[in-house]
This record gives C-alpha cells, sequence and structure tokens, in this order.
C-alpha cells in the first residue's frame, strides 16, 4: 500500500468578503494507486453506499472498484468509442456514460444491455440525472442542453440558448433547477428550472473557459472551475461570493463534498488542491499524477477522495477532517 507525505498547508487567493479564517484542515493521505486502466483515466462515479468505484478510460473500457481495497469487480467491453462523462442515479441503481454523440444508461440491478439515447450532433461533454432518477440532461459542443426520459430513452425537449458549446451540466440535489455552461465565444452559465426549463438566471459572460460545475448538496451554492480559478456563486439569486486562486494552469474536474464543507479542484498543473468552503481557504495540494488530472470525487460519505489522470492511474486518497 502506497504512502504520501501530509502536505504543508497553503494559502489561495480569494476576492471574497468573508474572512479567510481557518475554521478546520484536512490531513489527505494517498492510500492507493490503480494502475489497471491502459490510457487516460477521463471520469469516475461512485455509488451513494461509498463502496463501489467507476471508472473510464480511453482504453475503451469502464471498470468497478471495491473503493475499500481498490479489488477489481467487473469490467464494462466492447466499446468503438471512448466512454466519458460517468454518473450514477441517486439510487444506485442505473449508471449513465457518454459514448462520442450517444448516451448509454446501464440497469445495475438487472444487468440487462444499455439503454442507448441518441440526438446530439456533437460529442456529449457531461451527463447528469435528477434525484428521483427519472431525467437525465446531456450537454454538446452541438450548443444544445438535451432532456431525456431514463426509462423510456425518449428526448423530452432540447435547450438551445447557448451560443457556443455546451461544456457541463448539473442539476440541484432538491431537484428544482438545471444548471447548464458553456465555452467558446458565449462562456456563460444559464440557471434552469428543471421541471419547466424556464430560464432563471443567467451568469454573465466570464473572463475564461468554463469547464466543470457543481452543486451543493443544500442547493444553495454554485462551483465552477474558470480557467484557472474556482468561481462560487448563490444559485438562487446568481450573486458572486467568491473566487478562489492557486493553480498555475487551467482547472479540468472540480466536486464538492456531500456535506458541503470541501471543493476538490484540479487539471493541468497535475495538482488537486482542496478547498474550505466555510472560510474560502486552500487546505491542501496534492500532487503525485504524471500528467492532466482528468476528474475527481468525493465519496457521499465524505472519506475519500478519488482522482484520475492523463497517466492512466487513479489515485484513492484517505480524507480526515480535524477542528483547529
Amino acid at each position: 500500500m502506497a504512502t504520501t507525505r501530509v502536505y504543508p498547508v497553503t494559502i489561495g487567493r480569494s476576492h471574497s468578503q468573508q474572512p479567510l479564517l481557518a475554521q478546520s484542515w484536512q490531513e489527505a493521505q494517498l492510500t492507493q494507486v490503480i494502475s489497471s486502466h491502459r490510457s487516460d483515466v477521463n471520469s469516475l462515479a461512485i455509488t451513494p453506499d461509498s463502496k463501489t468505484l467507476m471508472s473510464s478510460s480511453k482504453d475503451q473500457t469502464i471498470k468497478f472498484w471495491n473503493l475499500r481495497d481498490g479489488r477489481l469487480q467487473r469490467t464494462i467491453k466492447g466499446f468503438t468509442r471512448t466512454p466519458s462523462a460517468l454518473v450514477i442515479s441517486a439510487d444506485g441503481k442505473r449508471l449513465a456514460a457518454a459514448t462520442e454523440r450517444q448516451i448509454n444508461i446501464w440497469n445495475l440491478e438487472t444487468g440487462a444491455p444499455p439503454r442507448t439515447l441518441k440526438g446530439h450532433t456533437g460529442i456529449v461533454r457531461s451527463i447528469a440525472i435528477s434525484p428521483d432518477g427519472k431525467i437525465l440532461v446531456s450537454g454538446s459542443p452541438d450548443k444544445t442542453v438535451m432532456v431525456w426520459d431514463v426509462l423510456t430513452g425518449k428526448s423530452l425537449d432540447t435547450i438551445t440558448e447557448h451560443s457556443d458549446w455546451v461544456t457541463a451540466v448539473a442539476i440541484s440535489p432538491d431537484g428544482k433547477h438545471l444548471v447548464s455552461a458553456s465555452g467558446g465565444s458565449d462562456r456563460s452559465i444559464k440557471i434552469w428550472d428543471l421541471s419547466t426549463l424556464e430560464l432563471r438566471q443567467t451568469i454573465s459572460k466570464q473572463p475564461g473557459q468554463i469547464s466543470d460545475i457543481a452543486i451543493s448538496e443544500d442547493s444553495n451554492i454554485l462551483v465552477a472551475s474558470v480557467d484557472k480559478t474556482v468561481k462560487l456563486w448563490d444559485i438562487n439569486s446568481g450573486k458572486e461570493l467568491a473566487i478562489l486562486e492557486s493553480h498555475s494552469a487551467p482547472i479540468i474536474t472540480i466536486a464538492i463534498s456531500a456535506d458541503g464543507k470541501t471543493i476538490a479542484s484540479a487539471g493541468s498543473d497535475q495538482t488537486i488542491k482542496l478547498w474550505d468552503v466555510e472560510s474560502r481557504q486552500l487546505l491542501r495540494t496534492l500532487s503525485g499524477h504524471d500528467g492532466w488530472v482528468w476528474s475527481v470525487a468525493i465519496s457521499p460519505d465524505g472519506n475519500t477522495l478519488v482522482s484520475g489522470g492523463e497517466d492512466g492511474t487513479i489515485r484513492i486518497w484517505s480524507l480526515v477532517y480535524q477542528s483547529q
């Protein structure tokens, strides 16, 4: 079992009006490095019970792992295109993944062949599933967000308001909001009523590309990676809450813990950074990947951080919170 030293705390700059008071600090220890994929690990998902990790790779496989001991449980093969954008339903019963311009949905209970959703004219970059498991949304460089019925696989609607490629989509944990982000010349974030698809808020053009978005468990805070920064907004008002800076190159992926206390960001500077949401303080900088970090995930129980990278490895980190 590999271990790594705990890195000293480095304080990042924050443009939040809130003071940088250290409410807590976090130890992160590397407990396992999995090297079974033969190419980049581009996406990760963890089951709601925090027991199973799924990973997709440019080696055209999806693998299932025991998160506790890192043992391989299952491999899905046979893809003719690279699977990506993994997402698992809140009840843990369905797994969805993008493969080029289509989406596959597996019923993990029955093991039946996947349902295939087709409609995008560009590569699907991002997927989200509603908390009740009934709705799936997808975003693509074809400038659209498509809304799907998970059970039937039918397209319910298509959002065409973005003027450039859609980089990320998310659904709030309370099921009320759909959020979409766009890159290229658009670079806006739009917040929609999920039930009516009425546009509620537009967060205006950002100074850099938006690569990923996440929403806090209480559905109040929207987090996005904008070039080298992590930005936070109030999802109801659209008010900007903070800008977190420490990365030396563009961020690719972000995640927020289920308790809403910690944000993980990672990307092309080959590091993973852990942030305290309340204090806006940088808690830890984690290194080890030999290449870009494509994906990060925090287990629902908050005890584990997982990262996947260009080097083909999955790194599993144990997280420990302590009060100062």
